[in-house]
């Protein structure tokens, strides 16, 4: 944690600090600072004062504790999905917005039609850009199943059958570990719920089928961080149905 130089007050070491980057480990490595923390492991931050009185007379010590909350500003939503939200109209799918969208790699699902017939379906996974959202907000989702078996898109396809949790693993190190391995624990922290969209750019392709959702992030949610022995990282884990 930063210091107060000598000259300076509080609300200067405030802006300081929430700007920059500090050395904190002997390694010399930069890191953001994360913020307070007290689950598996516990941050802390203490705000010292040290008071001398000249000679003759003992110094004080002042202490105590404070919390530390991250500041960001996410950069604005694409203008089509701005002009959507400033009309209260449905937000344009991947196919029309292509800008204001993540679309992740097709990933194959496979699975067996009424436990004998196997069938293979692609999802594709779209996520709201820009990928930095503010705690108490959504995240936009889009789903896309592609296959040219119609039964298989019509098993694959209900919402109450698709995940997509957002976990948050921790990873850290013990002072007293000699060996320093590393402890993980991971939680499932929210759920996307899914809907039919009104309308998608596909039309009425029978080979394709559409789902849109959306993330409710906890106003409590930490965010992603990194130092020498801890991590914190929230990131989508999906999970579709294989049978």
């Amino acid at each position: 944690m930063s210091c107060i130089p000598s000259g300076q007050d509080l609300h200067q070491f405030h802006e300081r600090s929430r700007h920059q980057r500090e050395p904190i480990f002997r390694s010399g490595e930069v890191y953001q600072l994360p913020e307070t923390f007290g689950e598996e492991v516990t941050i802390q931050y203490e705000l010292t004062v040290d008071i001398s009185r000249g000679m003759f007379r003992s110094d004080d010590h002042i202490r105590t504790a404070f919390g530390y909350v991250r500041c960001s500003i996410p950069e604005p939503s694409s203008a089509l999905r701005q002009l959507a939200y400033e009309e209260r109209i449905p937000i344009p799918d991947p196919g029309v917005d292509v800008e204001g969208w993540k679309s992740l790699p097709a990933i194959a699902v496979h699975g067996l039609i009424a436990q004998s017939r196997p069938a293979e379906v692609q999802v594709t996974l779209s996520l709201a850009k820009p990928l930095s959202y503010t705690r108490g907000s959504v995240i936009p989702c889009f789903l896309k199943f592609s296959s040219l078996d119609v039964q298989a898109l019509d098993v694959a396809r209900p919402g109450d059958s698709i995940k997509l949790y957002l976990r948050r693993t921790i990873k850290y190190q013990r002072p007293s570990d000699s060996k320093f391995n590393w402890n993980e624990a991971t939680k499932d922290v929210c759920t996307a719920l899914w809907w039919n969209p009104p309308n998608t750019s596909g039309g009425t392709d029978r080979a394709v089928r559409y789902l849109e959702g959306e993330i409710q992030l906890p106003k409590d949610l930490k965010p992603s961080a990194k130092v020498e022995h801890f991590s914190i990282s929230v990131r989508g884990s999906p999970c579709f149905p294989c049978d």
